[in-house]
């Protein structure tokens, strides 16, 4: 189980010819369960609670929402069997929440949809510090509507590559910090217990 709070920010074209930057913070509920030594699977729920989104020079302010997901991972390579450990991953996420434009009173649905393909390098050390990284491959749309139209999005980059650090604190809690720079860029840090 397992406890992540953080933000990301993200660059969206949509199909009308216009972009517009967002961001938006979360806090996510995750379990996961071990099927075999290799493989397992796992979700999350939780909701979005702060974020903006600027679409030609208009601030739009995001309303509270709700975010789910499943995924699944297959480690392809152990350490110290091998030099690092690779793992594979393969996630979807939905988000529904609504945004509001800046000073008026108006709410308009704002969906996003994300599958989510990603293979993570790690290495252990000490026995309780392992040090990763990750390369993502993303698509999916976001579904709005602007000026009375709707409009569908996404972001152009398909990317997001990522630097971690795990820590086993011990009695089973894991502490983790994530920063992504480079595509979608996000910070996100949190807490997991295993049992």
């Amino acid at each position: 189980m397992s406890l992540t709070a953080g933000a990301f920010r993200s660059c969206l074209s949509f199909d009308d010819g216009f972009d517009a930057e967002m961001t938006q913070s979360m806090v996510v509920v995750g379990v996961s369960y071990q099927l075999t030594d290799r493989l397992s699977i796992g979700g999350g729920i939780g909701g979005v609670f702060d974020g903006e989104l600027e679409a030609r020079r208009i601030t739009f302010d995001f309303n509270p929402g709700f975010v789910a997901s499943i995924n699944a991972s297959y480690r392809l390579l152990s350490a110290p069997e091998s030099p690092v450990s690779l793992t594979l991953g393969l996630a979807f996420a939905a988000g529904f929440t609504s945004t509001r434009e800046v000073n008026t009173d108006i709410d308009v649905d704002y969906t996003a949809f994300d599958l989510r393909a990603s293979a993570t390098v790690s290495r252990t050390f000490f026995r309780h510090w392992t040090p990763y990284f990750s390369l993502r491959l993303f698509g999916g749309p976001v579904l709005w509507q602007f000026e009375g139209l709707d409009v569908t999005g996404q972001d152009p980059t398909h990317l997001q590559t990522a630097l971690g650090s795990t820590i086993n604190i011990g009695f089973g809690v894991s502490a983790n910090v994530e920063v992504s720079f480079l595509g979608e860029q996000a910070l996100f840090g949190g807490l997991s217990y295993n049992f």
